[in-house]
This record gives structure tokens, sequence and C-alpha cells, in this order.
């Protein structure tokens, strides 16, 4: 039996290799359900984290391996907290290539 990788889903769903509409058995489980959730998720922060005048920080990961990132909007007061499992954090850095220097690293 082989081990779900949720990264390989998620790099599939973003090259556009396959979708819930073409691929509807692959989506039937649980696992693949929260991938396509959670790819739906980032892709909406990867989309906010480009507009101009966000900040960002991010909490490296904590024991349970999940790490933090918050996305700030200070002209209308704007705040948004995102737990990012690794497998997450790893897609966005990607997907934000140099754009990674949004996120302000702060401590635990």
């Amino acid at each position: 039996m082989s081990r779900f990788d949720p990264s390989a889903l998620l790099a599939e769903l973003h090259a556009g290799r396959t979708s819930r509409n073409r691929d509807f058995h692959r989506f039937a489980g649980v696992a693949a359900a929260r991938v396509l959730h959670a790819y739906r998720r980032l892709r909406s922060l990867t989309r906010e984290l480009r507009r101009e005048g966000v900040e960002a920080r991010l909490r490296a990961p904590t024991g349970s391996g999940e790490a933090r990132v918050e996305v700030l909007i200070p002209a209308v007061r704007y705040r948004r907290v995102v737990l990012l499992a690794p497998w997450e954090l790893e897609f966005l850095l990607v997907e934000l290539g140099s754009e990674g220097r949004v996120f302000r690293e702060t401590g635990p």
C-alpha cells in the first residue's frame, strides 16, 4: 500500500495536470479533499500577499510542525492568520519565489 503524498497532488493541481472534475475518483477520499481545500486557500493567500500595501510575518514551525503566517494591511486594519502544515509552507514559498521576502520572520 502506497502512502498518500499531499505535496505531489498539490503540485499536480497547480500544474493543471489534474482537477477535481476530470479526476473525481482521486478526490473521493478525505485526504485528497483536504489537499484541494488547502490548494484553494494557498492560492488565495498567494494573491493576497502579492497586493500592494500588504505586510506579512512568518513564525517558524512549532513543535506540531505548523508555521504561522500573519497577513496585515495596516491601512484598513486587516489581519489574517493562517496555520500551514510543512508541505503547505513549502508550496507557498516556492510559489512566491523571490517575493517570499515579503515575510518578516518572528520568533516562536
